[in-house]
């Protein structure tokens, strides 16, 4: 793992965010001379999609699928080639490291994906006060 850190260029802070890890925790994995648990290796994979499996697992190959090296299965996502391009007024800034557009990318789809589950509670919310809604004119008719 301390390997994967550093061709990341991420300090140990930046480490934990990207995989969803507490700091301590990534810490002692970090220290550790363990070999890394299947756990450890799934929640990297899902959070660094360019990461060859083959070198996550074996040490072996390239650590990142570059579009040159990226197999052609659509579930291997390669590196970005070109630096992510957004005006300055954006909310996304990139040093065109690729740590930093990682750590970036990354934000974007955790901050999509907890506005996608926001929007499903809401519309939840929203069927459940419908239905409320129509059972209090059921019993206003009812009562009428």
């Amino acid at each position: 793992m301390g390997h994967l850190r550093t061709v990341l260029q991420l300090n140990t802070s930046e480490f934990a965010l990207l995989l969803d890890l507490p700091r301590k925790r990534m810490k002692r994995i970090l220290r550790s001379t363990a070999k890394p648990s299947v756990s450890l290796l799934a929640r990297v994979r899902r959070a660094l999609p360019y990461i060859n499996p083959d070198w996550l697992l074996t040490g072996e190959g390239p650590v990142l699928y570059t579009p040159a090296t990226a197999p052609a299965d659509p579930l291997y996502l390669p590196l970005p080639s070109t630096p992510i391009a957004l005006s300055p007024g954006n909310a996304i800034h990139t040093n065109h490291g690729t740590a930093n557009q990682t750590l970036n990318i990354l934000h974007c789809q955790q901050s999509l994906n907890v506005c996608r589950q926001h929007m499903a509670m809401l519309q939840q919310q929203l069927r459940d006060k419908e239905r409320i809604i129509q059972l209090l004119e059921l019993q206003l008719n009812s009562a009428h």
